[in-house]
C-alpha cells in the first residue's frame, strides 16, 4: 500500500537545511553538502516505489514514467534558469556570464555534472560561490539515474533484482574508494595497491562514484516489501544523530564520494527503514513530522533551485556585506521565492486537470528551445552582460579581450624563454628551480624579468601536477622525467610554488604525499627544499577581482578614472582575498613545519596585512593580475620589484 511519508517529507527538509547551511560558508557547516547525499538515498527509495507499485499492479509505463519526472522537475528548474539569465545579464562578468551560457545549456539537458566534471570545477571553492547553477549537477546525475534505473526492472527478473541491485552498491562504492588502483593497461591494476585511492572516473561530479547512493535507497525498499521489518525507533534515532554528526565532521577536504559516505547514507537508509512514520510520541517524529520541517520539506525541491542563484548574486551586489545579516537575509528570500515557485510553478503543473499535456509540452519544448539558443548566443559571446561595451571603452586593458591582452605574451614568453632555459656551469650562483602548476609560472615571471636585482640566483621554471611527483606515480612519464630533467639534476634549490587542491592526508596520490617524497629525493641529492603558501585568490567569479569590484560600482568609475589607484579600491580588494584558501594555508605551513622545511607566505608581496590593502595595478596602471590570481607579464616584473625589495627569498 502506497502511504505518505511524513517522516520522509522531514528527511527532505533536514537535508536541503544542510545544503543550504553548507552555501553560507560558515565553517560549522562544511560538511552540509551532505544534504545532497540524504536527497540521493530519499530518490532512490521513492522511485523504487513508484516503480515497485506501478509493475505490482501492472500499470507502468516507461513513457508515464517519465512523463512524470517531466512534470515534477522541469518547470520549476526551467523557471530558475530564467532567473538566473535574467540576473546574471546585469550582475555577472563576461567570462561568468559566458560559462553560465553553457552551464544553462548543460543544466537543461542534464548533464551538468559532466561539464563540471569535464572542466575540474571546484564545488568547494571560487566555483562553488560564483556560478549560480554549480548545484544542478547532482540533479543531473538523479536524471541520470532515472533513464536506466526502470530499465532493471524490466529487464531482470525480481527474483534477481535485490542481487543484482547490490552488487551495483559494491562495485560502485569500491569504485569511488580504490578506482584509482586500477589501470587500462595489463595488468590492468597499479604496482602498488592504495586504501585512498579514488579513480578520476569516480570523483565529486561522476555518476560512477555515486550511482549507489541512489541504489542504496531503492534496495531499502526492496528490503521493506521482501521481509518484515518491525519499527524501531532507538535504531531511527541513533541512524538521524549518525546524519547530523556527519554534517558536522565531513569537511571539504575528506575525500568524498568514498566510504566516508557509508555513515549518512547507510544512517539514512535506516531512517527510513525503522522509523514508524506513525508514532506520533518519539522525539526524532515530533521533529520531521512538525509543521515547520514539513513546510520545508514541501518546498525543498524549488528551495534547493532557488537558494544557491540567490547567495551568489547577493555575493555579487553586496560581497562587502557578507555577514550574518547577509545570510539571513538570503534564506528569507529563498524561502519565500521558492514557496512561490512551489505553489504557482511546482504544484499546477503536476496536476493533469490543471495542466493539460498538450499545454504542459508545447510549455516545455518552447522553453527548452529558447533558453537554449539563449545560451548558445551568451556562451558565443553574441549576448554580452550589462554595460558590457561600455565599460570596456573606459578601461580597456581590463575589459579587452584577455589571448589579446595578456595570455599570448605570456604563452610566446612560455615557449620562447622557459621551454629552452638551462642552468649556466657558473659555480658562483644558486640555481633556483620553480616547480608546481601555473603559480609556479606566476612565480618564475616575477623573479626572471628581475634577475638584475638578484645577480647571485639563477632561476628556472618547470611546470607540472605537483601530485605526480609522488611516490605512488613513479613509474608515470612526469615523474620519470622531471627526477631525470637537467633542471632538477643541477638546481641547488628547489621551490614548490602551487595552487594545493589535493589536500588529503590519507591518501597516496595528493599533494602532501609529493611533497614528502620530493622532500626524500631532494635531501639524497643534496637540494634544499623550500614551500610557498597560496597565491593571492580574490573573488572575481573567475574574472580579475579589479574588474569585478568596477562592475559593483560602475557609477563612481565611470566618472572617475583614477578610482583604480585609490587607496579604497585596494581596502575593497582585500576583502575581496579568498578566505577559504585559509584551511589549505594551515595545511601547507604546518606541513613545512613538521618537515622542518622553509615556508615562504606569497601574500607578503601581493598585500599588506598591516593597512588592510592589496595590489590593484602596477604604478603605470597596468592590471596585474589578468583573472583572480594569475599575473600579467607587467604585474609580475612589478611583483618581482617588490619580492627583492622587501628580501622575501630568504637566502
Amino acid at each position: 500500500m502506497k502511504e505518505f511519508r511524513l517522516d520522509i517529507q522531514g528527511l527532505r527538509a533536514l537535508a536541503v537545511i544542510s545544503v543550504i547551511l553548507f552555501h553560507t560558508k560558515i565553517n560549522l557547516f562544511n560538511g552540509g553538502y551532505i544534504g545532497v547525499d540524504i536527497f540521493f538515498v530519499i530518490s532512490g527509495y521513492l522511485i523504487t516505489k513508484i516503480i515497485f507499485y506501478d509493475i505490482k499492479q501492472n500499470t507502468f509505463s516507461l513513457f508515464s514514467f517519465y512523463h512524470r519526472r517531466a512534470r515534477r522537475i522541469l518547470p520549476a528548474l526551467i523557471i530558475t534558469i530564467l532567473l538566473v539569465l535574467i540576473f546574471s545579464f546585469f550582475f555577472t562578468l563576461d567570462s561568468g556570464f559566458k560559462f553560465i551560457g553553457n552551464s544553462v545549456i548543460a543544466s537543461l539537458f542534464f548533464f551538468s555534472n559532466i561539464l563540471f566534471w569535464s572542466k575540474s570545477i571546484d564545488y568547494y571553492g571560487l566555483d562553488g560561490e560564483f556560478n549560480p547553477l554549480v548545484h544542478t549537477w547532482s540533479l543531473a546525475l538523479e536524471e541520470q539515474f532515472y533513464l536506466f534505473f526502470p530499465l532493471l526492472f524490466i529487464f531482470f527478473n525480481k527474483k534477481y533484482l535485490t542481487k543484482i541491485i547490490f552488487c551495483i552498491i559494491i562495485l560502485s562504492l569500491l569504485f569511488a574508494q580504490f578506482g584509482g588502483n586500477l589501470n587500462f593497461k595489463y595488468p590492468y591494476y597499479e604496482k602498488n595497491l592504495y586504501f585512498w585511492n579514488p579513480s578520476y572516473y569516480g570523483t565529486f561530479f561522476s555518476p560512477v562514484g555515486r550511482i549507489w547512493e541512489l541504489l542504496f535507497g531503492g534496495l531499502i525498499l526492496l528490503i521493506n516489501e521482501k521481509y518484515y521489518i518491525k519499527k524501531n525507533s532507538f535504531v531511527a534515532l541513533i541512524s538521524f544523530l549518525i546524519i547530523i554528526l556527519s554534517i558536522i565532521l565531513l569537511n571539504n577536504n575528506s575525500q568524498i564520494p568514498s566510504i566516508l559516505l557509508i555513515p549518512p547514507v547507510v544512517a539514512t537508509g535506516l531512517l527510513i527503514l525503522f522509523n514508524d512514520n506513525n508514532n506520533n510520541k518519539t522525539i526524532l517524529n515530533k521533529l520531521l513530522t512538525s509543521n515547520i520541517f514539513k513546510f520545508i520539506g514541501d518546498i525543498s525541491y524549488s528551495l534547493y533551485l532557488i537558494h544557491l542563484p540567490i547567495f551568489v548574486f547577493y555575493r555579487y551586489i553586496a560581497f562587502d556585506n557578507y555577514n550574518l545579516y547577509g545570510i539571513i537575509v538570503c534564506i528569507i528570500l529563498s524561502i519565500l521565492i521558492s514557496f512561490l515557485i512551489w505553489k504557482y510553478i511546482e504544484q499546477p503543473f503536476r496536476k493533469k486537470n490543471k495542466v493539460s499535456n498538450k499545454f504542459f509540452i508545447n510549455f516545455i519544448i518552447s522553453s527548452i528551445f529558447l533558453l537554449t539558443f539563449t545560451g548558445f548566443m551568451i556562451k558565443n559571446n553574441v549576448i554580452k552582460s550589462y554595460n558590457f561595451d561600455t565599460m570596456k571603452k573606459l578601461y580597456p586593458n581590463i575589459y579587452g579581450n584577455l589571448n589579446e591582452l595578456y595570455q599570448t605574451e605570456i604563452l610566446e614568453y612560455k615557449k620562447n624563454i622557459i621551454k629552452n632555459k638551462t642552468f649556466s656551469n657558473n659555480d658562483k650562483t644558486k640555481k633556483i628551480l620553480i616547480i608546481g602548476n601555473s603559480y609556479s609560472h606566476n612565480l618564475f615571471r616575477a623573479l626572471e624579468q628581475n634577475k638584475n636585482l638578484f645577480p647571485n640566483l639563477e632561476f628556472n621554471n618547470y611546470q607540472l601536477k605537483l601530485r605526480n611527483l609522488g611516490e605512488y606515480y613513479n613509474s608515470s612519464d612526469e615523474y620519470v622525467e622531471f627526477y631525470n630533467s637537467k633542471k632538477f639534476k643541477k638546481a641547488d634549490i628547489i621551490i614548490i610554488s602551487n595552487r594545493y587542491k589535493f589536500l588529503q592526508p590519507k591518501t597516496s596520490r595528493g599533494d602532501i604525499a609529493a611533497i614528502k617524497n620530493l622532500l626524500k629525493i631532494s635531501k639524497q641529492n643534496n637540494k634544499k627544499l623550500i614551500i610557498t603558501g597560496n597565491s593571492a585568490i580574490f573573488f572575481g567569479a573567475g574574472d580579475n577581482a579589479l574588474k569585478f569590484i568596477i562592475n559593483r560600482n560602475k557609477h563612481k568609475f565611470i566618472k572617475n578614472n583614477n578610482l583604480i589607484f585609490e587607496e579604497e579600491t585596494k581596502i575593497e580588494k582585500f576583502n575581496l582575498l579568498y578566505k577559504v584558501d585559509k584551511n589549505s594555508e594551515k595545511i601547507i605551513k604546518q606541513l613545512a613545519k613538521d618537515l622542518n622545511i622553509t615556508y615562504l607566505d606569497k601574500l607578503k608581496y601581493v598585500c599588506n596585512k598591516d593597512n588592510n590593502t592589496c595590489e590593484t595595478v602596477t604604478p603605470k596602471g597596468t592590471i596585474i593580475f589578468f583573472d583572480y590570481s594569475h599575473t600579467t607579464m607587467e604585474g609580475a616584473k612589478y611583483l618581482g620589484e617588490k619580492i627583492a625589495k622587501m628580501n622575501w627569498l630568504k637566502f
